[in-house]
Parts: C-alpha cells; structure tokens; sequence
C-alpha cells in the first residue's frame, strides 16, 4: 500500500479541478484516446477550458460505466506526467502518478466513488487490469482526495458509433441514461454533449446493417437525436443535451475534398488520425461555445508541436496522416465551421428521414431514480431488475448504488462468467 503520500502537483501546486473558465468532462473509449481529444481541446481553447476524463477503448456508454477507466498501460507516458503527480510511499521510495483520469464515471463527475476500491476489492468492476485505481493505492487515494466547490459546465459522451445505429444497443446506452448518468447530470446540471462519431468503412469490421458510409452517418444521427431527446426528458429545465456532429463533419469532408478525407484516419481505417482529432476536437469545442476558437491559435504552421505537444499518446510516427499543414488545418477548421455552427447538412443526407423520437424508449411507470449526494442512496443504478431487459440477464438485478456492486449492482461482475455477457458482446468480459 502507498501511504503516507505527500503529494507535489508538477503544474504548480494547486489541485487542477475547476482551473479554467469552462470545465469539461470527457467520457468515452477509442475515438476519444487516440491523439488524446481531451488534451487538444483543452490547448485550443487559449487556456479558458479545464479537461479531466474517464475514457476506456471499445467501451460504450453502459460499458464503461461497468469498466471504469481503462488508461493504465496507455497512458504511462511521459507527457503523462505533465500535470502528474510526485509521491513518496511508506518505503521511502519516490515513484510518480501519471495523469490518467478520474478511475470510474461518477468519480469523475462527482469528485468521489466509494465503490472503487484498492484492487477492486469489492469485485464492484469488471476488472481487466487496465483501471489505475485498481493497480496503484496512490492514485485511488489521490482521486478520492478531490474536493469539488463546483461542477462540470459540459460532459462531452461519445458511444460506438455502430452502437448508436440499432434499437437493441440503443436501448442499452439509455438504461445508463436513465439510472446513471441523467440522475447525476440533473442533481448536479452538467450540460451533455452527444457526440455523433463518425462512420467507417474497414474490412475488419463487421458492417451488416449499416449500409453505405451515408447510411452509416445518417444511422449514428438518428442515434445521437434519440439520445439527447431521451436525456432531455430526464434533465429537468435547468440544463439540456446538445449534439456535436463530427460524424456530419467528417461526410461533409468527404464531400468536399476525397483525399483529405482519406487523412482523417488511422491505417485501420476506423480511428481518428491527427487529422480526425483535430476536427473533433473543432466541432466539440464549438459545439460546447458557440463559436469556434480563434483561428490564428488552431490554423497554424506546426499543429503537431503547437496543438498536440500535450498528447499522452500519439499516433504511431509512421502512421500514412501524418498532421494537417496550415491549408489543410484551414479546411477543415472552414467545414467544423460550417457544420457545427451553421448546421450545414452534407448532401448525401438531405434525403434522410431519421426516426428521432424518444417517446417508444420511455416507460412512464419507470423512475428516472434520484440523485442524493455521494452516496447514491436511491436507485441510481435501478431497483427493479431495470438493466434484465437490456440483455444482462440478471446481472443488475436489485441494483442500487449504495455500498458495492457485489449485491448491490446484482452481482460481481468478475463472477458473470454464466454468458450474460458471452454473445451480448461477443466475449466473456467476466475474465
């Protein structure tokens, strides 16, 4: 156990919660980590936006409430360690805390989770060696230590794009809507931005069902606009879900220009290159603001050194992208423009007639639950067997967020090996 922490911020000795003007919690997997999204839109903002995340790759929007962080070995980089923490353990040994994030998604929404424990000893996790408060004392000590005198301005939540194209998945995002994140999001007025990721075409991927890249896009809007129709009914009138629509910017990229197109992504054909990073981050940034950050600051000769210095992990330095030059920094910064702004509709999806209503999602004799404090004490995570229908069977039976999982989340999640989650995701997450 690392006790007897003293703890030394690297960035100047206050702890960095609720610095900046707008504050910004990232929640998501892949699309998110790669070339760390976080990190870019804090440095595009001019210093006016603070960023703390809790992001696991290929996690959706319920999964990585079951995951937790998932950073351990990717983000135990040097540039980690810029706004990391110094510690001494009781043996006297001086180690370091790299900046990882929050360890689970209330943790990092609320300042504190009891239900993390060291090693996961409440079995309240699936546990998959990859959540520092999990393989570290003092960086579960450290995140517990936070004591928030304010709130988040902005979640920005992003789901598997192929996730948000089909009833039965969307389904699952918003039972951790209903029983999760709303509950919180309304007690503490935390505004969520939707994001609509953008759609792929990759022969090693499965894309039965989704169609054409227009369809795909037109599928993962639909599925952005059921999201924040169902969340806007559980809000309240104080705060309300908007849609950043990257996935809309990336088509209209295509539209315009086929070969920087080809640049938004990795080799794999599915991430986001620096290229897909940077019109990301543009598009949520303005979004979130209203208006785009100051073009001068984002269209610039070195958008490597200048905007991406900060990354926690970057793409692989033989990755065919490579990084926006100015003019190709200037384009895109014209079509995130465009699209996040002036609602600009690529042309292949005007003809599109998405289904956008919440309404069939919504059991009005189902509590959206309530939100008391840190504890949870009120069936945030469901009291009914509310998760059985969403395919888990069982698995969150009796649920209430109240003291573990273990019981009080329906089970322990590393003994569900029985197939709740065997088909439902292809693999046996209980190992």
């Amino acid at each position: 156990f690392a006790g007897a922490l003293t703890f030394l911020l690297l960035s100047g000795g206050d702890a960095p919660i609720y610095q900046g003007k707008v504050n910004v919690a990232f929640i998501g997997n892949s699309y998110f980590y790669v070339n760390d999204l976080p990190r870019f839109v804090e440095n595009i903002a001019g210093g006016h936006i603070f960023q703390d995340s809790c992001l696991h790759p290929s996690s959706s929007i319920l999964e990585i409430i079951m995951t937790g962080n998932g950073m351990w070995t990717r983000w135990a980089t040097k540039n980690a360690m810029i706004g990391g923490v110094k510690y001494e353990t009781q043996d006297g040994d001086t180690a370091y805390l790299y900046d990882m994030g929050a360890c689970s998604v209330p943790q990092l929404l609320t300042g504190h989770d009891k239900l993390v424990t060291s090693g996961d000893a409440l079995g309240s996790f699936i546990n998959d060696g990859e959540n520092p408060c999990f393989q570290e004392d003092a960086y579960l000590q450290y995140q517990e230590s936070f004591d928030y005198k304010g709130t988040w301005d902005f979640v920005v939540l992003t789901d598997q794009a192929k996730r948000m194209c089909f009833d039965e998945t969307r389904h699952e995002a918003l039972a951790a809507f209903n029983y999760t994140y709303g509950p919180i999001l309304k007690k503490r007025r935390i505004t969520p931005i939707i994001v609509q990721p953008h759609a792929y075409q990759s022969q090693n991927v499965n894309a039965s069902g989704l169609g054409d890249l227009d369809t795909f896009t037109a599928l993962t809007m639909e599925g952005a606009h059921v999201y924040k129709n169902y969340l806007n009914k559980r809000l309240g009138w104080f705060t309300h879900a908007q849609i950043a629509p990257v996935g809309n910017a990336f088509l209209a990229v295509k539209e315009s220009d086929s070969s920087l197109y080809q640049k938004l992504f990795l080799d794999d054909g599915i991430h986001p290159s620096a290229f897909g990073t940077y019109l990301y981050g543009l598009v949520i940034y303005a979004t979130m603001m209203g208006y785009m950050p100051k073009y001068k600051d984002v269209v610039v000769d070195d958008v490597e050194d200048e905007l991406f210095a900060t990354a926690r992990k970057l793409q692989a330095a033989d990755a065919s992208a490579g990084f926006p030059d100015k003019d190709e920094a200037a384009a895109l910064f014209k079509i995130a423009k465009k699209v996040a702004l002036r609602g600009y509709q690529p042309q292949a999806l005007r003809g599109f007639n998405p289904s956008v209503s919440a309404n069939e999602y919504i059991d009005s004799s189902v509590s959206s639950g309530s939100y008391e404090g840190e504890d949870y004490t009120v069936d945030v995570y469901g009291g009914q067997n509310q998760y059985n229908s969403y395919g888990y069977g069982g698995s969150y039976a009796n649920a209430q967020y109240g003291g573990s999982y273990n019981g009080q989340y329906g089970g322990n999640y590393g003994n569900n090996n029985g197939g709740n989650y065997n088909g439902q995701y292809g693999g046996n997450y209980g190992q």
